[in-house]
């Protein structure tokens, strides 16, 4: 039973990608619970105000009966406590949301700084920035604010439907069967953009990943009279940009506008009805003033409900872009009972190494080599010979393809790898300096250096 409502919850993408959030949520969860809480007087309060209507016009308008002047004055207080409500719903939601979002970039960046290097090899710092930044805004910036757009829709409409039913179950039946003629295309609109949506992702990086290269390599640039190169490629990325966009307006643009035609019809056909019902005295001017109130209060949010919407399943579909990287299996990690290397007593042993960067393209072949504690060796040969990948070997930079790396024979796959690491010293090819000071990068290996030293 429980095997089988589990996979339905799968099964479902909402309930299934906000399932996944409930840890990051967990942690806030009586604020988040709170910010819920508000937008149910928030969402009641239209009802309130289309209600007070039907007395008004009953007894003021048709009676001229001045007992009800108090109505407007009620109108006035509730609108200025639903607003005081709405702007602590939307103060709560975006604590939350922002104290949510940190802590997913804290988990992804943890992940990010432990992939191996084939993975930096095959993926580009446009898409590292979309991917683990701009996913985790769309997908947490719209967690609680579509929570909390939800739960005001949900509380309003059934008031509110309330209300309709109230002055005329006749006009409530017509306004309720428009509503869900209203609402049906919305259950198209993720599958017409999923797709759309993900190449989006890609190209917006790849314009990200055109402003990095121009910075980092702007003497490679003006070295090489780069310039028309680099803007075609720039321009091109740009065009692609520019037509998925158009094809994103050219799936969804019409959702709003074909929504509106039908609410439109609705609010003609419920006027039309009305006026029959009013002339044959089965409802009162105050009924039919208060149903249309309820109804126009009820059916405008549902004309621009498919922009909101499809930006909820743009937020859904970041939200799973993020678990997919949080759910990505490590390729080199320690292996369980992995053991500490306190110190090198012997020395390191390539046995029968072999490596390949892409499946079927063997880089190094049958690679033997002993090495023997305080010995030097220098590796000489041609460009791409495959003297950085044999060192980029030993810290586990990549796991050797097949074969084993020994160190006082035992396999460096055994140790842990901050352990392993702590043990080498590497100069690199390419100097690379993080934000700070040169004394800051500096003590970067050793943050109790001696300041003398």
């Amino acid at each position: 039973m429980f095997a089988k409502l589990k996979e339905k919850i799968k099964n479902n993408h909402v309930l299934y990608d906000y399932g996944q959030m409930w840890p990051f949520v967990k942690p806030y969860w009586g604020r988040a619970l709170l910010a819920i809480l508000l937008t149910l007087p928030v969402g009641a309060m239209d009802a309130v105000i289309a209600w007070a209507l039907k007395p008004y016009m009953d007894v003021m308008m048709i009676e001229k009966n001045t007992n009800t002047l108090w109505i407007p004055l009620v109108i006035i207080v509730f609108s200025a406590l639903q607003g005081v409500l709405t702007f602590a719903a939307n103060f709560t939601n975006t604590w939350v949301g922002s104290r949510i979002a940190s802590d997913v970039k804290i988990s992804l960046f943890e992940k990010l700084m432990k992939f191996d290097a084939s993975y930096f090899d095959t993926t580009t710092s446009g898409n590292v920035m979309m991917r683990f930044n701009n996913d985790v805004d769309a997908a947490c910036s719209g967690l609680l604010s579509n929570i909390k757009q939800f739960f005001t829709r949900f509380f309003s409409s059934v008031s509110l439907i309330a209300v309709l039913f109230y002055n005329s179950w006749q006009l409530a039946v017509i306004a309720v069967i428009v509503l869900f003629f209203a609402l049906f295309p919305l259950t198209r609109v993720r599958k017409r953009i999923k797709d759309i949506n993900k190449q989006s992702v890609f190209t917006s990086a790849e314009v990200v990943t055109h402003y990095n290269e121009s910075f980092c390599g702007n003497r490679v640039i003006s070295s090489y009279n780069l310039y028309d190169y680099q803007n075609s490629r720039f321009d091109d990325t740009l065009r692609r940009v520019f037509k998925l966009g158009m094809k994103m307006v050219q799936r969804t643009g019409m959702l709003s506008p074909l929504m509106h035609f039908v609410v439109s019809l609705g609010i003609a056909l419920v006027i039309w009805v009305g006026s029959y019902l009013i002339v044959h005295h089965q409802i009162t001017a105050g009924n039919f003033v208060s149903f249309v109130a309820a109804l126009i209060l009820l059916y405008n949010p549902i004309k621009g409900i498919g922009n909101n919407f499809n930006n909820v399943q743009v937020a859904l579909l970041a939200m799973e872009r993020v678990f997919e990287l949080l759910q990505m299996k490590l390729k080199i990690c320690d292996r369980p009972n992995a053991k500490e290397l306190r110190e090198i007593k012997r020395g390191i042993s390539y046995q029968h190494v072999n490596f390949e960067y892409i499946a079927g393209k063997p880089v190094l072949q049958d690679i033997n080599l002993n090495i023997k504690k305080g010995q030097t060796i220098a590796f000489v040969g041609n460009s791409g010979g495959g003297k950085t990948t044999l060192v980029n070997l030993l810290p586990r930079f990549y796991d050797v393809t097949s074969g084993q790396i020994l160190i006082d024979g035992t396999d460096i796959r055994d140790y842990k790898l901050n352990f392993l690491r702590d043990k080498i010293a590497v100069v690199f090819q390419d100097n690379f300096l993080f934000s700070g000071s040169i004394r800051d990068n500096i003590l970067l290996g050793n943050e109790n250096a001696d300041e003398k030293a």
